[in-house]
């Protein structure tokens, strides 16, 4: 199915949004799952699961290749379980991206958020221009 490795960073695109995992094999991937559940996000919850279901409808996903990474195939694979079972899920805070991030490299991170948060202050930004501008 892919050339994936055991601990790689992976993610599906759903057009608004890529959600991303660990990769174990061609039918084990750990990430933030419960979506196909619940749509309002209440249940998240690290797990273990089946490739077709972190595809959720979608044919293939993408390896993120990170060109530091000191972590160890078998260390990244370690953090991920270590997670396994957690209920911390917070859109903003603690996504699926920052937890498959921190597993690869340590930190946590999501680009996914801080572009929608450039985009709102932006957006904010300019609409106040505009508004003081026309005052």
């Amino acid at each position: 199915m892919s050339r994936a490795k055991y601990g790689d960073l992976i993610f599906v695109d759903h057009g608004l949004y890529k959600h991303f995992g660990i990769y174990i094999n061609d039918d084990c991937v750990i990430h933030y799952d419960g979506k196909l559940d619940d749509r309002f996000l209440r249940n998240m919850c690290v797990r273990q699961t089946g490739m077709d279901r972190f595809l959720a409808g979608k044919d293939n996903f993408k390896i993120l290749n990170l060109s530091k990474n000191p972590i160890p195939p078998h260390e990244v694979v370690n953090r991920a379980k270590s997670h396994l079972n957690e209920r911390n899920f917070n859109l903003i805070l603690n996504n699926c991206e920052h937890f498959a991030y921190w597993c690869k490299t340590g930190s946590k991170k999501s680009y996914q958020v801080n572009f929608f948060v450039s985009f709102l202050l932006l957006f904010l930004l300019t609409n106040n221009y505009f508004e003081l501008k026309n005052y």
